[in-house]
């Protein structure tokens, strides 16, 4: 239910790995604390991911493989460790988008109707490819980042059933009106039900 699915995602558990003791499997706010409590308990540290099957990123575009150094597997052996025990945050900026508003208006007359997210989506796709390792997973054998040559970028919509999230692939290769008509296209379709592009329910 809601209320699960809400408290899972406070806690950055994915409901997938939590078993669920209700009627036909329904998961409960007990089985999720239960699983929490259980995940500390062992002794997770000692393996980086669990024993999952590799996901295959290659199928959305092409990759790269790189080793990585031995801090960033200490590291990485950290951040997988803490990811059940310590809380995330999420960072909130106020920014001053005067002169943004003004140019996407004044672009407007030229391109037609342009949503202010496109101009977030293009700066995004910018930023991770002048930093390729924000757009990186790590392989289950803790020492190797998968670096995607793609750039896909999920936009969460808040819907009835939860949250969706359709994905802008290659959203660095489109222009900002064929960003305004993507999301536009995906925001509604996810509110009527009716897409058909790719919606990332895996890591990616």
């Amino acid at each position: 239910g809601p209320a699960v699915r809400r408290l899972a995602r406070e806690l950055g558990i994915d409901l997938h790995d939590v078993p669920g003791s209700g009627l036909n499997g329904r998961i409960s706010k007990e089985d999720v604390k239960n699983y929490v409590k259980s995940s500390m308990s062992s002794p997770s540290d000692q393996r980086v991911i669990e024993d999952k099957p590799e996901f295959d990123f290659s199928k959305f575009g092409s990759v790269n493989e790189e080793s990585l150094t031995r801090i960033q597997k200490q590291v990485a052996k950290n951040m997988a460790r803490n990811w059940k025990a310590i809380p995330h945050v999420t960072q909130h900026d106020d920014i001053d988008e005067t002169d943004l508003e003004s140019f996407r208006k004044e672009m407007e007359s030229t391109l037609g109707k342009l949503s202010a997210v496109a101009f977030i989506v293009k700066a995004v796709t910018i930023a991770l490819k002048d930093f390729p390792q924000l757009n990186a997973s790590l392989k289950n054998d803790g020492e190797t980042l998968v670096l995607k040559k793609y750039i896909h970028i999920g936009l969460a919509v808040n819907v009835n059933e939860g949250l969706l999230v359709p994905v802008i692939k290659n959203a660095d290769q489109k222009g900002l009106r064929e960003l305004s008509h993507e999301i536009g296209r995906l925001a509604d379709g996810a509110r009527d039900g009716a897409l058909t592009c790719l919606l990332y329910t895996s890591p990616s």
